[in-house]
């Protein structure tokens, strides 16, 4: 259940911000256990967790709605959306402006 509870918070405070610190001390357990646990019951540690949410949020934000680059970054707790853009290109091989580019043609 606590791990439940902590995917339930992550989801609705998903920012680059959330911590697992601050997961833990919404659910009352020390940083390690809840580490622990998410690890062992998820398959992956928290921040991985968080990092792909974020970038599946990212690119439903960039593929469903016109909200600009910086919005999208601002949304998801990022510095700026040159950061944002850097690591989106990381995990996806290509920029935001071409992912969205190329799945707006794709659905058209």
């Amino acid at each position: 259940p606590e791990i439940i509870k902590a995917i339930e918070y992550i989801r609705e405070h998903l920012s680059l911000q959330l911590t697992a610190e601050d997961i833990a001390d919404r659910l009352y357990m020390s940083k390690n256990t809840l580490a622990k646990q998410f690890r062992r019951e998820v398959g992956l540690p928290i921040g991985k967790y968080i990092d792909k949410l974020i970038f599946f949020r990212a690119e439903k934000l960039l593929t469903k709605t016109s909200m600009s680059l910086k919005e999208i970054s601002d949304s998801l707790g990022f510095c700026d959306q040159f950061y944002f853009s850097r690591r989106f290109t990381q995990i996806f091989e290509e920029s935001p402006f071409a992912y969205r580019k190329r799945t707006k043609s794709e659905t058209t």
